[in-house]
């Protein structure tokens, strides 16, 4: 018994790493032009980049609302979740309990 259960505890170990470091190495290369652009790049640089238009002449504008409406979409989602939380739980207990019978 003792070596099965270290046969799965293995698979599960290797498996997680198989999730977990693709992930990590994704995360840092999708945020790697931030920093780079962030600390690197001379503020005259940063202007040629397209998101940064120059119509008020400071260079910031407002962001389109196809960028706006799912952080306002989002932020109305965790208000609704934290304001009903109770509800939520009690529409879900008696899941939760046929399930762990």
């Amino acid at each position: 018994m003792g070596k099965i259960t270290l046969f799965f505890c293995a698979g599960a170990i290797c498996s997680f790493s198989a999730v977990f470091m693709p992930s990590s190495l994704l995360s840092i290369a999708y945020l790697m032009p931030v920093v780079v652009r962030a600390f690197f790049y001379a503020p005259d640089e940063c202007r040629e980049d397209p998101g940064h238009s120059d119509e008020h002449g400071d260079g910031i504008s407002e962001a389109p609302m196809l960028r706006v409406v799912p952080l306002c979409v989002t932020a109305l989602g965790a208000l609704v979740i934290f304001l009903y939380a109770q509800d939520l739980y009690e529409l879900r207990l008696p899941i939760t309990e046929a399930v762990s019978r």
